[in-house]
């Protein structure tokens, strides 16, 4: 089976009616909560009256908002497609290590590119909203800040791909949630600079509140570089 053939046969599995409710019902769920948050029902003279304190609470609600939405997508496609019957359709297509590296090649890289058009819908609903308000005249204005997010579920996105291809069990989701809230929590602290708490948040990848990567875009490629050889060592050693 030809590359473009085992990509297209990975997002046929995917975009089952079940998944794609699913993730509908997210994005427009997602899209509400951004309107709601930008205090847009509450008409132009209120959101004029209090223009800076608006925006900025919409900027904050909103960050949080999709950080979280964006780790359970990335969790939930990585679920769907290593686990259960995934694991059963996989016998179909390896045949000898060739074809076993081509799979999980092209598994990768519809998983990114299902994972980055999600990423795309919850980020360009934010840019609708957000020109929609007053005097909101620059477009793409916290894109760095959205692109720091998606590198976080870039690194969530293997850290759990590993951690099923290991376990074999979708409760192995548990580590990566901990992980997330548990740095979340650090870094709304005070107490962030104890050696202890720095090891914590040098092994994952955060954005701040302050819309900054903690250890900068460096360490957070390092670290998915980290997991993308750790998935390809797991694979090498799986039967299937």
């Amino acid at each position: 089976m030809s590359f473009l053939k085992h990509i297209k046969t990975h997002l046929f599995y995917l975009l089952s009616r079940r998944n794609i409710i699913l993730l509908s019902v997210i994005n427009v769920f997602v899209l509400v909560l951004l309107l709601i948050s930008s205090q847009v029902f509450k008409g132009i003279t209120y959101i004029d009256e209090y223009r800076r304190d608006t925006l900025e609470q919409f900027r904050q609600s909103s960050f949080i908002l999709i950080k979280i939405c964006l780790l359970f997508i990335f969790l939930f496609v990585n679920m769907s497609y290593f686990s259960g019957n995934s694991s059963k359709y996989s016998q179909y297509f390896i045949k000898d290590k060739k074809s076993k590296i081509q799979f999980y090649l092209t598994k990768y890289i519809s998983i990114i590119l299902f994972d980055t058009i999600e990423y795309l819908i919850l980020y360009f609903s934010y840019e609708f909203v957000r020109l929609i308000l007053p005097n909101t005249i620059y477009p793409f204005q916290d894109f760095k800040l959205y692109f720091y997010v998606y590198l976080m579920g870039l690194y969530y996105l293997f850290l759990s791909s590993l951690l099923l291809i290991m376990t074999e069990s979708n409760f192995s989701l548990i580590i990566p949630l901990i992980m997330f809230w548990g740095t979340d929590i650090l870094l709304s602290s005070s107490d962030k600079g104890t050696i202890f708490n720095k090891i914590i948040l040098a092994i994952n990848v955060s954005v701040s509140y302050e819309g900054e990567l903690v250890f900068g875009a460096l360490h957070a490629l390092l670290m998915i570089i980290v997991m993308i050889e750790a998935n390809y060592i797991a694979i090498k050693k799986k039967d299937y």
